[in-house]
């Protein structure tokens, strides 16, 4: 069974299923007792799939999902109370068992929020994650207050009998969404099970805001059946969360988040700081007040003047890193690779070629004679000399051949996928184009298997010993040392 649903046919069989399972209410006109009974088994499947999807997760990397599974298990229970209570012909009080039961499903949502916090809050060490969080949070806030609590606050309600819980779940909605924003800042390990679980509750308070809208203006008759099946959209992306391969991994704890944004990151900041002053022109356009249109539109030119000028600041400061980067990697003399770049290049060519069974050749070069050459004619010719042979031996090299500075007269170049005998012609060809009418000793060695970047660099190094000893001015094979 595990070879036939592989963690990809999983994730595609909970897709079409959590998506055939939203949108079937909609074959169906709305209040029918087949409308209600489709809706609740739409949403049973899509939490049989989200638990399933838990099941398989590895045991110690499910306590986060248990609560988003608890999440979703109370909010289908709470929709079957529900619904059993608009079908009574009793009162509607202001509070109900459905009301419980969907408050008792935020404390399972927030229960997760809280542990996928601990794994990313370090202490509140990562200070942009919290003032990026702060900023988005500020703008969700805003969008919720025009859109529900401003016109309770103003009297524009056509049904005062509104029960105030009804206000809660878009405030609950907005707790939970800015904790996963939190974490989802925090650059855990995994980001795309994290986005959807976001994106879910996103859809959550959404789903809450349009509903709680509808009933302060008593319009919640129009809008319940296309409302259900927001609310089961959000359900079937938490069921998605669940499904992908990398679930499991959510609540691993990842790198540190790193301080240069991505363009995703700035968009989103951009958006919510944005938010505000946006808002504020709407709400003022239509009194025709003049002096605060023209505020809030000075306030958002302000702040997009401002953002570009950060963004100008962020490009120059990444431009210079990448600089100091290079210079860190290069050798300043001949501009070829340095010695750490040559280590970083070696572990990875050593690391390619053990798992593909690829050739790899190692060789070191050494000019014969350097500290005679530079008592002759000069440091500055000895320079010359070496900046020479890294652009001649550079022309002659094949594509893919990475050739460093090792230090002093000495240089190595990695052949990947180049065997032994092969590598040997292309070296006899870069000792016959030495400038300046110099010789170079070269020591080659090629890799074997389970052989490390530091054994194969040994090997290649006393072949330029027995190259030197011989006589110099030759290609030595390691093969051929005893």
């Amino acid at each position: 069974m595990s070879r036939i649903l592989t963690p990809t046919r999983w994730l595609w069989c909970v897709v079409v299923v959590s998506l055939v399972a939203t949108v079937s209410p909609l074959l169906l006109s709305y209040g029918s007792v087949s409308w209600t009974v489709l809706a609740r088994v739409g949403e049973a499947v899509i939490v049989a799939l989200l638990l399933v999807s838990v099941l398989r997760m590895p045991v110690g990397r499910r306590s986060a999902w248990w609560f988003l599974a608890a999440y979703a298990s109370l909010t289908l229970l709470a929709d079957v109370v529900y619904d059993i209570e608009n079908l009574s012909a009793g009162p509607d009080p202001s509070f109900v068992p459905s009301d419980a039961l969907y408050f008792s499903a935020y404390a399972a949502a927030l229960g997760a929020a809280v542990l996928l916090l601990r794994v990313v809050a370090d202490r509140g060490r990562d200070a942009a994650a919290w003032i990026d969080t702060g900023i988005i949070a500020v703008a969700i806030i805003a969008l919720t207050t025009v859109v529900i609590i401003g016109p309770v606050l103003g009297g524009d309600v056509t049904d005062p009998t509104v029960p105030i819980d009804t206000l809660l779940y878009p405030a609950l909605d907005v707790l939970v969404l800015v904790c996963l924003m939190r974490v989802l800042n925090g650059s855990p390990a995994v980001r795309t099970p994290l986005a959807l679980v976001t994106l879910s509750f996103g859809i959550y308070l959404i789903a809450d805001a349009l509903y709680a809208r509808a009933e302060l203006h008593g319009s919640l008759d129009r809008f319940t059946g296309p409302l259900e099946v927001l609310y089961l959209g959000a359900l079937a992306v938490l069921s998605m969360a669940a499904a992908n391969p990398q679930a499991g991994d959510m609540s691993r704890p990842g790198e540190a988040g790193s301080e240069r944004p991505d363009r995703r990151r700035i968009i989103t900041l951009t958006v919510g700081v944005m938010a505000s002053p946006i808002l504020a022109l709407i709400i003022a356009w239509p009194d025709r007040h003049f002096l605060e249109q023209f505020l809030a539109a000075l306030t958002i030119l302000t702040i997009l003047l401002a953002l570009w000028r950060i963004r100008q600041l962020l490009a120059a400061v990444d431009r210079q890193s990448q600089l100091l980067d290079r210079q860190a990697r290069t050798d300043a003399l001949t501009g070829l690779p340095n010695r750490r770049t040559l280590d970083f290049e070696l572990d990875r060519a050593v690391g390619a070629a053990t798992a593909t069974g690829d050739p790899l050749t190692l060789a070191m070069l050494d000019l014969d004679h350097f500290k005679a050459y530079n008592d002759t004619y000069g440091h500055v010719a000895g320079d010359e000399l070496l900046a020479s042979c890294a652009r001649q031996w550079t022309r002659i090299l094949v594509p893919g051949a990475f050739l460093a500075r090792y230090g002093g007269e000495e240089f190595a170049l990695l052949l990947p996928r180049m065997p032994g005998p092969e590598a040997l012609g292309l070296l006899e060809a870069l000792r016959a184009s030495t400038p300046q009418g110099q010789t170079v000793s070269i020591g080659v060695a090629a890799h074997r298997h389970g052989e490390s970047g530091t054994q194969l660099l040994h090997r290649a190094d006393l072949a330029l010993y027995a190259a030197k000893a011989a006589g110099r001015n030759r290609v030595v094979a390691a093969e051929t040392v005893t």
